[in-house]
């Protein structure tokens, strides 16, 4: 019985591909990322081709990876996507919702409109940060984490806390799973850095110091919605491309806990569109 239990979690692992991981790695999932302490994660640049052979998963899963890259590698990975999953495999998609953050905004913006409270306003804040901020930060965070910093009082806020997710309560708004994350520098990279802020003197260094993070995967290169997500998906080759939630998914046995929701069933990023398709059984 131990064994074939055994067997059956090597299976598993070894037909489904989780992109982007981050620190939200399963166990019966092969992970992958650019950077990871984790020694069973395998080493992936998703703006190149994935050094995996075509036609090798199941399902393959990514969360809030996609917008950030640029839409043209974007595309490139989806496509990706297609050929390392099997005939009949399926992709499971979830992205930030441009068009949920929208509707938000739009009611932040209603509430502030009405009530100049301090409440309505720092809400309206928040919702802007949330369409503007990973997009146009300049530095790890952005606007986003200094207004949780300086906002304690939004983590317990009623319209706010649903919205905001586990990871923006934690102020852990900068690690979002993304294609190219920031690791710890060398010695011998910092004393270089040294070295070339004094030879370009400030100004000069401030833009390569911008210019070098908005480079290093965090920011936002492209927002999707319902609309322009199926699109793409179904440009790489995908057919059957519904939207799903958080805990339902075509994909067999799928379990959402560690991916797409906490422990105690909440979503982990509440502000995000599921979306799967499936690769044609022939071609």
């Amino acid at each position: 019985m131990v064994q074939s239990t055994l067997a059956l979690r090597t299976e598993l692992q070894a037909s489904r591909l989780n992109l982007g991981c981050g620190l939200r790695y399963r166990p019966d999932w092969t992970n992958a990322d650019l950077f990871s302490d984790n020694p069973t994660v395998v080493h992936v640049d998703l703006r190149q081709r994935f050094p995996f052979a075509d036609n090798r998963f199941a399902a393959v899963y990514h969360s809030h990876v996609l917008e950030h890259l640029q839409r043209a590698v974007g595309q490139a990975m989806l496509s990706e996507c297609f050929r390392v999953l099997a005939p009949g495999g399926i992709l499971r998609a979830v992205l930030p919702d441009l068009e949920l953050l929208s509707r938000w905004y739009l009611e932040a913006l209603g509430q502030a409109a009405s009530d100049s409270g301090q409440s309505a306003v720092v809400r309206h804040r928040w919702a802007a940060a949330c369409l503007t901020d990973q997009c146009s930060r300049d530095a790890s965070g952005g606007d986003l984490l200094k207004l949780w910093a300086s906002a304690p009082e939004l983590k317990t806020d009623a319209w706010l806390a649903p919205r905001a997710g586990v990871q923006a309560l934690s102020c852990d708004v900068a690690s979002d799973a993304a294609p190219v994350r920031k690791h710890r520098r060398s010695l011998a990279a910092r004393v270089r850095d040294s070295l070339v802020r004094r030879l370009l003197g400030h100004d000069d260094y401030k833009a390569l110091r911008v210019g070098r993070f908005r480079l290093s995967g965090e920011t936002h290169k492209f927002m999707y919605d319902r609309i322009s997500l199926a699109a793409a998906m179904s440009q790489a080759g995908f057919v059957q491309i519904t939207a799903c939630s958080a805990v339902s998914s075509g994909i067999a046995g799928f379990d959402p806990h560690g991916l797409d929701t906490e422990a105690d069933g909440s979503i982990y990023k509440p502000e995000s569109l599921f979306f799967e398709g499936k690769k044609p059984e022939r071609a």
